[in-house]
């Protein structure tokens, strides 16, 4: 119980300082006049509020019904894999970097862009729960994570958008992250 409302403290002030700190962003805040035409960098307490809310909301009710029960429909062909390599480049690399570590050219701009192969390592990390945060991203937690999925209704809506196949593709790819040395959190 002390545990719970201790969390429940932290989670607070996480969220609290992030909004605050983006609301002061808006405002020009911290850059001079408008940042000088430079892309700003989110706040810390912002990726860290989408990592921390994913992980409590697990612990306290796991995954959302709807996932929970998925199932890869693919069997893991070269075709899949490479088609998921392909994705994953054009999709995430950006950010997570090539090998996965976090370390993509855009991940400056945000406080806490996960290294896939040590999330991977984690013991709530199924295919399920990445499906989940591919298809949702981490806007429902105040993260800067986008979500991926593509609805029927957005056929054509958007290049950034993936289908459901697709996910599974960039899944399948992203689990030989877990496979590369030194990247797990007990193997260090």
């Amino acid at each position: 119980m002390k545990y719970k409302i201790v969390l429940s403290l932290f989670l607070f002030i996480v969220v609290f300082i992030s909004s605050s700190m983006n609301s002061f962003a808006q405002r020009g805040g911290g850059g001079g006049k408008g940042g000088g035409g430079k892309k700003q960098q989110q706040s810390p307490a912002s990726s860290y509020a989408g990592n921390i809310g994913r992980l409590a909301y697990i612990q306290k009710y796991g995954l959302p019904n709807y996932y929970e029960n998925l199932t890869n429909p693919l069997v893991g062909s070269d075709s899949d894999f490479a088609q998921g390599r392909s994705l994953y480049n054009l999709h995430c690399a950006n950010c997570h970097g090539l090998k996965g570590q976090g370390d993509g050219p855009s991940a400056q701009y945000y406080a806490n862009v996960s290294d896939l192969g040590r999330t991977l390592a984690l013991p709530y990390a199924s295919e399920q729960y990445l499906y989940w945060v591919i298809a949702e991203g981490s806007g429902q937690f105040s993260g800067d994570m986008p979500r991926f999925l593509k609805s029927e209704d957005q056929a054509r809506a958007s290049s950034d958008l993936i289908n459901s196949n697709q996910i599974w593709q960039v899944i399948l790819y992203i689990q030989d992250f877990k496979k590369l040395p030194n990247r797990g959190y007990f193997d260090e």
